[in-house]
């Protein structure tokens, strides 16, 4: 039985939820930071583990911030994957008992690197009892820089309880581009009437199977 793939997070109100993954990456992970801190936001990071080992400064801001923190693996591998269920475990565990030492609290729950899904996972997250939290909303831009163009466009398409996927890791030269549209990008959804949060395991109630 497939664990839920949640797109989208319970919201109470207009609450939705801007995420951030791949770091931290010191120097544009503490811009992020700051410019969340400057608009009074919240949002969740999903970390790899060994980073945020390294970055304990950039973790502990963003606890005393009171963002969220969520599991993107111990080493953004692909190859466990296509392991079985004994080291898909042992994998999410790990990167779980870092985060939760660097935290002092559980992570929000899991987010696939590359947004992969076989069966060892979804057994794994069963059997750890960890939700699956992927998005619904994504602008590709560890691929392509991110735009205001483009962010502008997605307004429309983002509801309460909208899931926005960004990466905190971005390729060289496209840094200040990403800061700039997302200067732009938190006003324009404050501006809808939008209010933007963590997200938390709350927001994930049950562990179902995926429609």
């Amino acid at each position: 039985m497939l664990v839920k793939c949640h797109r989208l997070a319970h919201s109470d109100g207009n609450r939705v939820f801007l995420t951030f993954d791949d770091g931290p990456v010191p120097g544009i992970t503490e811009a992020v930071l700051n410019i969340l801190e400057k608009h009074q936001v919240k949002a969740t990071f999903f970390v790899v583990a060994e980073k945020a080992a390294a970055q304990r400064d950039i973790i502990e801001k963003m606890i005393r911030n009171g963002h969220g923190i969520g599991n993107h693996s111990l080493n953004h591998s692909f190859r466990p994957f296509f392991a079985g269920r004994k080291t898909m475990v042992e994998w999410i565990s790990s990167a779980e008992k870092i985060l939760q030492n660097l935290t002092g609290a559980e992570s929000v729950g899991w987010r696939s690197p590359a947004g992969i899904q076989t069966p060892p996972l979804h057994d794994a997250l069963k059997l750890l009892k960890m939700p699956l939290i992927h998005w619904n909303i994504r602008y590709f831009d560890t691929v392509k820089t991110w735009t205001w163009k483009s962010a502008e466009q997605s307004l429309p398409k983002i509801k309460p309880g909208s899931i926005v996927l960004l990466h905190d890791k971005q390729k060289k030269g496209n840094e200040l581009t990403f800061l700039a549209t997302l200067e732009r990008f938190i006003p324009a959804l404050k501006e809808r009437g939008l209010v933007l949060d963590r997200l938390q395991r709350a927001d994930f109630l049950t562990l179902s199977s995926e429609q």
